[in-house]
């Protein structure tokens, strides 16, 4: 895991250095280091899933409970960015806390079979309609570039 974590913070290194070249740092203005930290809780979980965190998540959490309000972290992100730049917006927040979580519900409280189920093709049906119909586009509006889809994948890799 030191070499997950190792890599990972080149990987944000080169990406903060790039950012100063890019248009977009010009854009974000005072809202740069919040863009950056929002972006950085977005990208660990794809990272880190890579390197075997499903399975020690998987092992790891014992408690149902637990399982179905862990989904509710990835929220976090949005409050990083939306808070300090004064883009919070009340439903924004909630369907980037509550859709994770009754997602993972739906497939927690499900008897479901090793295979293919009905449960699974609704919670990856909800997402690909919230990516599709663009639901949390507005959640970074300064940010000019789409990091939305990224908190879908994050939410398909902690739910499956």
């Amino acid at each position: 895991m030191s070499w997950a974590l190792a890599s990972y913070a080149c990987i944000l290194a080169v990406f903060r250095l790039g950012l100063s070249r890019w248009t977009i740092a010009g854009s974000l203005g005072e809202s740069l280091p919040y863009a950056f930290a929002s972006f950085a809780f977005l990208l660990a979980p794809l990272w880190f899933f890579g390197f075997g965190a499903g399975e020690w998540l998987r092992d790891g959490i014992r408690s149902r409970w637990l399982r179905i309000v862990s989904p509710a972290l990835l929220g976090i992100p949005y409050l990083v960015f939306a808070f300090p730049s004064g883009d919070f917006h009340w439903s924004l927040g909630t369907a980037m806390v509550a859709l994770p979580v009754v997602l993972a519900a739906l497939l927690e409280f499900s008897a479901l079979p090793p295979k293919f189920a009905w449960q699974d093709l609704a919670v990856l049906g909800i997402l690909a309609a919230t990516h599709i119909l663009r639901v949390l586009a507005g959640a970074w509006p300064q940010a000019r570039w789409p990091r939305y889809p990224l908190l879908g994948v994050d939410a398909s890799l902690m739910l499956f």
